[in-house]
């Protein structure tokens, strides 16, 4: 769980890089139902 602290924050930071976390997050939740979907 540690992991996805940092991607949360920067997700809420305005920096530059807070649209692509935002992308990073989105994929990786596809990521997941996909798998959930899968088994």
């Amino acid at each position: 769980m540690a992991t996805k602290r940092p991607r949360l924050d920067a997700e809420d930071d305005p920096g530059p890089n807070s649209q692509r976390q935002s992308d990073d997050v989105k994929m990786w939740l596809h990521d997941a139902q996909q798998t959930l979907t899968k088994t």
